[in-house]
């Protein structure tokens, strides 16, 4: 099996400490793997405060270990899926980077997103931990077209055309686009155009504001600009907060010190 990313300072059981899943045996299983994936979400923020103290992310893998693994920090989409691969790849599970399309957007945007595909016991499933709107919460095996997928609590729905596949998430009773993708692998590298867009653009959403998310078992939190959203069990609270209180918040809510 090719790796399809490499870092000389990825080390299994320091990711699985910083995810706190220590107290199962690692398994190329679609059970540990499962569970694997929900603890990523659950304490590895979705987040862009490098990008918002004027910083191009870095894409060197080793750099992005040490900055999620070993500094306690976050990231978006190239760096917690990049992570998320690393992981896969030390269980001897075959998996490839693809490119996304935003569904989010009122206009047709390029593919700039990246999702993780997984070959794990003999079925195909994407995985994902950094989209920062209704992403998915568990894998989602790519067989399982146009039928509801319930992943704690949250209602997903994967619809195929041609060779694109939709994911759409069901959100207070509408199903709303998240995003598309083909089958076909690209390499880490093609990711670099695109990761310099979101972290200098002006009309990049990632330049413009903060924004942070912690997915927790009842739900998630959001944060962007100076709104803090707290979603559990499908019912919303939001505080507004000034620059005074920023830094708490991040310590608080996200275990974040920046």
């Amino acid at each position: 099996m090719k790796d399809i990313i490499k870092a000389e300072n990825f080390v299994l059981v320091d990711y699985l400490k910083r995810i706190k899943f220590t107290d199962t045996p690692p398994e190329p299983t679609i059970k540990f793997i499962a569970k694997m994936l929900q603890q990523h979400l659950f304490n590895i923020p979705f987040e862009n405060l490098d990008v918002q103290a004027g910083k191009i992310v870095s894409l060197i893998p080793e750099e992005i270990v040490d900055k999620l693994v070993h500094q306690n920090r976050g990231g978006y989409c190239y760096e917690v899926n990049g992570l998320l691969a690393l992981a896969l790849q030390k269980l001897g599970i075959s998996c490839y980077f693809t490119a996304a399309r935003s569904m989010t957007y009122p206009t047709k945007r390029p593919r700039t997103h990246l999702v993780v595909i997984a070959k794990i016991e003999g079925n195909t499933y994407l995985l994902d931990t950094g989209f920062g709107s209704n992403g998915i919460r568990l894998p989602m095996d790519l067989s399982q077209t146009n039928q509801e997928i319930v992943q704690d609590g949250q209602t997903y729905k994967l619809e195929k055309k041609g060779s694109d596949f939709n994911l759409y998430a069901l959100v207070q009773e509408t199903w709303l686009p998240q995003y598309s993708f083909k089958k076909q692998a690209y390499e880490y590298i093609e990711f670099s155009l695109a990761n310099y867009y979101n972290s200098t653009h002006p009309n990049a959403i990632f330049v413009k504001a903060p924004l942070i998310v912690l997915f927790n078992p009842e739900g998630k939190k959001v944060l962007m600009g100076n709104v803090i959203k707290h979603y559990v069990n499908g019912e919303m609270s939001e505080k507004v907060f000034d620059s005074m209180e920023y830094a708490a918040i991040l310590k608080e809510e996200f275990g974040l010190v920046y």
